[in-house]
């Protein structure tokens, strides 16, 4: 399915770039081939492929909207052009757009405004440093280089709000120092949709439903949260097919409401073609009105960082630069496509990634054989183990079956499992999260006793340490001291970046009707 979508994108880039040149015959046709060659993937995919859909904008106008394959495979129904997709982290590019429309409002802030100066003096970071200077724009560069705890915060869902979950901020530890490089990071974003509901008094669903969402007609358009609960019997009835499918993905609405800014919006063809044109007419709607200040939106399409070496340029393993990117604006990849004859065909397409990705370098972690024994008692386990950033991890002996279990979070729960390497056990998560993989966890002993796990993540990403009897309670009334501003210790690893983005591509095909 990854495959089949990127080529997709590829081919719709290729097309978009072409078009602006082209007599309505010449677009009518390009556009004709584009049907065609998905249709034939759609066919060629070895894959199961359940749907997408494309669209395609010129001269301010929607000249292509399509849907294929089915959104339902019991009862064969199509996708059109207003079936609902998750769109991932295009996401954070509402929330950028949002914080402009905010911020071309008002005299008295800025991208380059002090956080502590919109979310008041009790705001802090774990080192000074930041601050003192940490700015939304550095949220929505990817500036901030702190941790990025995605599977133990976000995916397991925090119960918390977003004014807690700043307050939390004083935790989060450093993975390089500030301002020194690009490091993505999706919960920031959560951060930049608290600064948007400080300046302007409303929380972000309503603000970004009524400064983007309905001023650009995109009335389909709707919240992961609430397409999962939707709360009133229209809405409902719209999404009724989808909604019993995933409907056990997730226990309450707040495990994903919380981190929506950074991932969480699903629209359909139609209202992200109004989202191009808004975008590429510099912040004005269908009518001509203008919605966002021009120059404000401008500053999201413009590099604000430099993105790593593994972003810029994909060859030997792409044909060209596909990947468009030469930096990174507010929520926006900033690149120009290098124009080439067409490099994918009935073949190619077929095959894609091969055979450019025939010699890929992968990280692979190694994770350690279960054992069909814990090298102690299973009750020495049992006990609650808290971590500041992310909240409480319970671990309980079910007696019936005489397991281990965890839960972690609002929805994270599974089974705990030995292994043969000394000190390591398994956390493997069970439904909604059964896809997410084995998290490895080190178990610290001192005086004979369990006294912490530490759950490891892909490196340069410190180990989430969770200390037993540490139980956090909202709001934690416990402070960290400042931060000696040391980095976690390990070189860099760019393929951490890629496995977040690939992560999140495929959190938008889970949620996908």
């Amino acid at each position: 399915m990854a495959a089949l979508v990127n080529v997709v994108l590829v081919v719709c880039f290729m097309i978009v770039a072409q078009v602006s040149t082209m007599t309505s015959p010449d677009l009518q046709q390009r556009l004709q081939d584009l049907d065609t060659f998905i249709q034939n993937l759609m066919t060629c995919e070895s894959r199961l492929v359940v749907g997408l859909t494309v669209s395609v904008v010129k001269d301010g106008q929607t000249v292509f909207a399509k849907g294929y394959g089915q959104r339902d495979l019991q009862t064969g129904q199509a996708v059109d052009n207003r079936t609902l997709f998750g769109v991932g982290s295009i996401s954070k590019s509402f929330t950028s757009a949002l914080l402009a429309a905010i911020l071309g409002e008002r005299e008295d802030v800025s991208w380059d405004t002090v956080l502590t100066d919109i979310l008041g003096p009790s705001f802090r970071f774990r080192d000074l440093f930041r601050t003192e200077k940490a700015t939304p724009r550095d949220l929505l560069a990817h500036k901030i280089a702190l941790e990025n705890p995605w599977y133990v915060a976000v995916i397991m869902g925090q119960d918390i709000d977003r004014s807690e979950f700043a307050r939390r901020m004083r935790y989060y530890r450093e993975i390089y120092p500030f301002r020194t490089t690009f490091r993505y990071n999706d919960v920031m974003y959560t951060l930049a949709a608290h600064v948007a509901e400080k300046l302007a008094g409303k929380p972000f669903e309503t603000l970004l439903r009524e400064r983007i969402l309905q001023p650009l007609g995109m009335n389909d358009t709707v919240y992961l949260a609430y397409w999962l609960f939707p709360p009133s019997a229209l809405v409902a009835q719209k999404i009724k097919e989808v909604k019993k499918e995933i409907n056990n993905m997730c226990t309450d609405k707040r495990s994903v409401k919380l981190h929506l800014p950074a991932a969480g919006v699903v629209s359909n063809a139609l209202d992200m073609a109004r989202y191009m044109k808004f975008h590429l007419s510099g912040g004005r709607d269908t009518t001509g009105r203008l919605v966002v200040s021009e120059d404000t939106l401008r500053q999201t399409q413009t590099a604000s960082a430099v993105m790593s070496s593994y972003w810029d340029k994909v060859e030997p393993y792409w044909p060209v630069e596909a990947w468009l990117t030469q930096g990174y604006g507010l929520g926006l990849s900033t690149g120009s496509y290098r124009g080439k004859d067409h490099w994918l065909n009935a073949t190619t397409g077929c095959t894609y990634p091969a055979p450019w990705w025939a010699t890929r370098q992968t990280r692979s972690t190694a994770v350690p054989k279960i054992s069909p024994n814990f090298p102690r008692d299973k009750r020495d386990y049992e006990g609650v183990y808290g971590n500041h950033p992310t909240g409480n991890l319970t671990i309980s002996l079910n007696t019936t079956d005489n397991k281990l279990y965890f839960s972690l979070g609002l929805i994270g729960r599974g089974l705990i499992l030995p292994t043969e390497t000394a000190n390591q056990i398994l956390f493997r998560a069970e439904e909604p999260l059964e896809y997410i993989p084995n998290i490895i966890a080190d178990v610290e002993v001192k005086s004979g006793e369990v006294f912490s796990l530490s759950l490891q993540s892909y490196p340069p990403e410190p180990p989430v340490l969770f200390e037993r009897g540490l139980k956090l309670t909202d709001p934690d009334p416990t402070e960290p001291e400042w931060d000696d501003c040391t980095g976690v210790s390990g070189s860099p690893d760019r393929t951490a970046l890629s496995y977040t983005f690939a992560f999140l591509l495929f959190l938008a095909y889970m949620f996908t009707v």
